[in-house]
């Protein structure tokens, strides 16, 4: 009967732990400045540049494609060519200020996710 009271009591101490740690905390905020990102959560917390990670998709990034088609049907006979060729493209999709995003906090608060804009 004790071991049971032991081990109780170990999971209550390990699940009052893990509630208390707040392992992760989602927030809305607003871009107030694109270069560099800062983000306005709230009265009490704006956070700069040095405690946000931007996620890649919500930046300006080259991205490399491969095209694949054939020329139009022309000529005498009839015919066409095959084009293939691998380009850069530029994705124009930084933050910009006034866009609300979604916020994740990191445990301890020290580093912020930007996840996506609202």
């Amino acid at each position: 009967m004790a071991d049971t009271t032991l081990a109780e009591s170990i999971k209550s101490i390990i699940k009052n732990y893990i509630n208390a740690s707040d392992q992760c905390t989602f927030m809305y905020g607003t871009v107030i400045s694109a270069t560099p990102v800062t983000v306005f959560v709230n009265e009490k917390l704006t956070l700069g540049s040095e405690f946000l990670i931007v996620c890649k998709h919500l930046t300006d990034y080259e991205y490399e494609v491969e095209i694949k088609d054939n020329t139009d049907v022309a000529g005498s006979p009839p015919h066409n060519h095959p084009l293939s060729s691998v380009k850069k493209i530029k994705v124009k999709n930084a933050l910009q200020p006034g866009e609300k995003v979604v916020v994740a906090r990191q445990q301890g608060g020290q580093k912020y996710l930007v996840i996506d804009r609202c």
